[in-house]
Formats: C-alpha cells, sequence, structure tokens
C-alpha cells in the first residue's frame, strides 16, 4: 500500500504538468468564440507565408508570388489574415488557435463558403480571383474585416478606416463605427469561419 501512495505522489505532479502544458498549448474557448492571439501579425504573416510555399501543390489557381496581410476587426484587435497570391487568387484566414509557445503551432480557418478554394463566388456574381483590398488599392492602408450579424444576414465586411467612420471597399460607402449596434443591411461578403477540420487551413 505505501509503495502504491509512492507510486501515486510521485506520477501526480508530472500529470498536472502534461496537462498545465496542454492548456499552454491551446488556452480553453472563451464564451465569445475568440481564442486570444499569441505572437504579433508580422509573426502570422511569416508563418502563413511559409504555409503557402509548403502547400503550392494543393492550391487550385497558378500563382507565382503571395502577399499575406494582417486584417482587424472593429475593436482594432489582429484577427485575420488576407491571402492576396499574383497573378490570380485570395483567401482570407482566421487566426483560430495560437500557442504561446510558437506561432508554428497556430491553426487557422478558410471562411466555409469557400470550399478550399482561393476565389470569391456566390449565387449572384462570378468568381472573383483578386481581393477588394487589392483592387480598391488599398494595401498600404490599415485593413479591417468587420463581422455582421443582425437580422438582415450574417458575414463580413471588408473595410478601412475614414474619418470617423469605416469605408465598405464593396460599396465605397461609408458605415458608422458603432455599424454593429445598427440593424441595417450592408453590403458584405456572405461567409463565415467555422471550427472544424474540413475547414481548416
Amino acid at each position: 500500500m505505501k509503495n502504491k501512495k509512492k507510486l501515486f505522489w510521485l506520477i501526480l505532479p508530472f500529470t498536472l504538468i502534461m496537462f498545465a502544458l496542454l492548456f499552454l498549448r491551446y488556452p480553453i474557448m472563451p464564451t465569445n468564440g475568440t481564442y486570444k492571439v499569441f505572437h504579433s501579425p508580422k509573426k502570422h504573416v511569416e508563418n502563413v507565408t511559409t504555409l503557402i510555399h509548403q502547400k503550392k501543390d494543393t492550391i487550385d489557381v497558378e500563382w507565382e508570388d503571395v502577399e499575406v496581410t494582417p486584417l482587424y476587426n472593429y475593436k482594432d484587435n489582429f484577427n485575420y489574415l488576407l491571402v492576396d497570391l499574383y497573378p490570380q487568387g485570395f483567401t482570407i484566414l482566421k487566426v483560430i488557435r495560437t500557442s504561446p509557445f510558437s506561432v508554428k503551432a497556430s491553426q487557422y480557418a478558410m471562411p466555409s463558403v469557400y470550399g478550399r478554394h482561393y476565389y470569391y463566388s456566390d449565387e449572384d456574381t462570378s468568381p472573383q480571383y483578386t481581393s477588394i483590398y487589392a483592387e480598391r488599392d488599398v494595401k498600404n492602408e490599415k485593413l479591417y474585416l468587420l463581422q455582421v450579424k443582425n437580422s438582415h444576414g450574417h458575414g463580413h465586411i471588408p473595410a478601412i478606416k475614414g474619418d470617423n467612420c469605416y469605408i465598405n471597399l464593396l460599396t465605397l460607402e461609408e458605415i458608422p463605427l458603432n455599424y454593429y449596434e445598427i440593424d441595417e443591411p450592408y453590403a458584405m461578403y456572405e461567409w463565415w469561419f467555422a471550427y472544424m477540420v474540413a475547414f481548416r487551413f
């Protein structure tokens, strides 16, 4: 009996350490559905650029160069990455999990409507192979992807900031900074990001 107790107390610290390390690697999902993003946008840009080159054979458009740009939400928090492929192709990735140990342990999700395609299409338009950020030539600005969830629909608005407002890049219309509190129809990409293996980048 004494030997079993000694063994228990020897194993317990190692078990607790392993659980603590696992928690640090991938913390528990918070109630708002967004993980804390560890590491700087620059490090995530470098990581995704490397991953894109590693996945070149699986990408469904022909491309020669890639540019990765951080995108921010309405709280000015870094949450997304714009991937522009040249001469054609793009996607947007959401940072869904990060680890304080290494940026290489990060996980990203592609928009569910893409079906792993590197272009955007819906029922009303033909496929778009160039991101609206590149089309509007605003890549030198701080870029935003604003989540919309109201009675008119769910989606995301590509935007930049103007004077006391956002500029919807799809329409060039001004949007109030507190747009998320206003139940209005907005021109937006009707995509969403799922924490599912099927949409993992």
